[in-house]
């Protein structure tokens, strides 16, 4: 069940990462400028973002199957699409709709993971679920600069469209497996849980679900900084290759990938650790700003943004585990749309900025400041984690009563 949710995420995170490896050829094509290319991400980034609430509670309401296979589907035509593109607004169009459309991946996937996986097991479930996201981000500039290589940058877009589709004959033929109703043993002996609009507000604004929101937020500002304009600013900064710069950005996203699955080993194990939380974000900011300070050789600038991306990888898990354990039985979808509409919604609102700082000619600001929103989010995280044992204690209390 776990695979079949895998490889739809993966995509859903290489579609929001299609264009940034392509911004200089894409730049001299459309005859725009940076800023210009941060719309399109903009608009993909907040279409996804506000989305994902309204998304969240269709699935705690009407369930994740039919929403997971038709999110795939239209997401994936409109990123083919992009390949017949010839006008900027054109592109605009098409991603915008691929943003709508993923705004579906993470209510449906977590609605399904909590509610079908062993919760001894959920760290891992959920660590190999993310993995397969950074794992996209890691594949995408070297597949798009590989393709456009090749065959140009239209057959990059065809490709990827399609093969984003691959999975859905899986998904339907396994209808029964993508579901986020719980086992009926599972909830016989607990109370129907309130699945009224009011509730699922007030739940949403509660103090540790908003703190949560902030940390996507900062995360989602940081980590996208990174991965819209690093390629751009890098080249800029300090006339890095762009071969180099993509590898190095792909290195960053591996290892993140690889760090998502030794965290979701380490929160099964030790739990919401706060050291966890404060020895990752610390080195993955200081990486990030090490490489926007200097020109380096290109074997210390991959492996340096290697080591941030895995010790940002290996706190996912422990900052997932974290949002499902202040979040009531039943209410997955919405409180994971809710959250993670923040990383969409930020990471794609601060290309905007990061355009125009690459147009103003300070590319090394980018770098910068994406490594101190990176170290900033760490301080939401301490909040949150003061919330969770008085949550998990009342939990405990209903599920007994």
């Amino acid at each position: 069940m776990v695979g079949l949710v895998f490889y739809p995420h993966m995509f859903s995170h290489i579609y929001g990462m299609v264009l940034p490896p392509l911004f200089p050829l894409l730049k001299a094509e459309f005859d725009v400028s940076y800023a210009a290319l941060g719309v399109l991400l903009a608009v993909f980034g907040v279409a996804s973002g506000l989305g994902q609430t309204p998304v969240g509670f269709l699935v705690d309401r009407w369930g994740a199957r039919p929403v997971l296979v038709i999110g795939t589907v239209i997401e994936g035509l409109s990123i083919l699409g992009i390949g017949f593109s010839t006008e900027y607004w054109q592109l605009l169009v098409l991603y915008s709709i691929a943003g709508i459309f993923n705004s579906v991946y993470h209510p449906a996937d977590y609605a399904i993971l909590a509610a079908q996986v062993n919760k001894k097991r959920l760290g891992r479930a959920i660590g190999f679920h993310s993995f397969g996201g950074n794992l996209g981000w890691a594949l995408t500039p070297l597949f798009m600069v590989t393709v456009t290589q090749i065959w140009g940058w239209r057959a990059a877009f065809i490709a990827i469209g399609a093969l984003g589709l691959v999975c859905v004959p899986a998904l339907i033929a396994r209808w029964s497996l993508i579901s986020n109703a719980a086992p009926r043993e599972a909830t016989s002996t607990k109370a129907a849980p309130d699945t009224s609009a009011r509730a699922g507000v007030a739940l949403l604004l509660s103090t540790p679900i908003l703190m949560c929101f902030a940390f996507y937020v900062l995360q989602g500002m940081g980590f996208g900084g990174m991965r819209s304009f690093f390629v751009a600013a890098s080249h800029a900064a300090h006339g890095t290759p762009l071969d180099v710069a993509n590898l190095a950005l792909s290195g960053m996203m591996l290892g993140a990938a690889i760090g998502i699955l030794a965290g979701g080993w380490i929160a099964d194990l030790v739990g919401k650790t706060l050291p966890i939380a404060v020895t990752s974000l610390t080195i993955a900011g200081l990486g990030v700003a090490l490489v926007g300070a200097f020109d380096m050789p290109s074997f210390l600038l991959i492996g340096l943004l290697s080591l941030a991306g895995f010790t940002q990888g290996v706190f996912n898990p422990v900052r997932d585990l974290m949002v499902r354990s202040i979040t009531p039985d039943g209410a997955m979808g919405k409180v994971m749309g809710f959250v993670s509409s923040g990383m969409n919604l930020s990471g794609g609102l601060m290309p905007l900025l990061f355009g125009w700082m690459m147009d103003q000619g300070d590319p090394q600001l980018v770098i910068y400041l994406s490594a101190g929103l990176i170290a900033v989010a760490l301080f939401t995280f301490v909040g949150v984690k003061t919330h969770v044992a008085p949550v998990a204690a009342e939990r405990a209390k209903t599920a007994t009563a």
